[in-house]
């Protein structure tokens, strides 16, 4: 399960744009705060929030598609 997991991440987020992708990186893998990420991009931490939060439901909605609940994502 972990490797199905693993490659429908990988699609999945191959499928977000770029920004998006990064701030999920930057928050999750760097451990940046949405603030600090905001002065990053020039956008305030509440729209880093939204970002943030858009594409995790994305991503959970593309992974219930492919099969994969949201219990074993997350």
């Amino acid at each position: 399960l972990h490797a199905e997991l693993q490659g429908a991440l990988k699609a999945v987020m191959s499928r977000l744009p770029r920004r998006t992708r990064e701030i999920l990186k930057l928050y999750h893998w760097r451990g940046l705060t949405m603030r600090e990420i905001g002065v990053r991009y020039g956008i305030n931490e509440s729209r880093v929030s939204q970002i943030h939060k858009s594409a995790l439901e994305k991503m959970n909605a593309a992974l219930e598609a492919a099969g994969i609940t949201s219990a074993h994502a997350f």
